[in-house]
């Protein structure tokens, strides 16, 4: 998104709501999931904070490490939950969620066919057993 495009809709932002009128909450349930508790303005104002981030974010450089703080104020009722920093990413999701998998060597299946063999051999050990002490007792 170029700068003046999102210095429009930051613009429209504040337009259209009232920091005195915004309320903003991360909030706790029953320790069991988070929710937001907000009215209208507390959303635009938080959406247009987040924007302004954006801005923050593409002006630092990709190697250096800062964080981007989110900027509150009254509006923001500050819960348990919230971090007020943005750690920058450069990169994409799927380079996120999407680990490199290691490729299954030799040495890795063939532990798994000798942990499978051992069991095996354990299990006709005990049937044989197991028949041995029944022609014992029936003998």
């Amino acid at each position: 998104m170029n700068k003046e495009n999102l210095d429009r809709i930051i613009q429209t932002l504040e337009e259209n709501s009232s920091e005195k009128d915004a309320y903003f909450e991360f909030t706790y349930e029953n320790d069991d999931y988070c929710h937001i508790k907000s009215n209208q303005d507390g959303i635009l104002v938080f959406a247009k904070e987040l924007l302004r981030s954006v801005e923050d974010f593409e002006e630092m450089s990709h190697t250096q490490y800062a964080s981007i703080d989110i900027k509150t104020n009254d509006w923001f009722i500050d819960g348990n939950v919230f971090a007020p920093y943005i750690e920058p990413i450069y990169c994409t999701r799927g380079k996120i969620i999407n680990k490199p998998t290691t490729k299954e060597t030799f040495k890795d299946r063939a532990t798994g066919y000798l942990i499978l063999g051992f069991f095996i051999l354990l299990v006709g050990c005990g049937i044989i057993g197991f028949v041995e002490i029944l022609s014992w007792i029936f003998n």
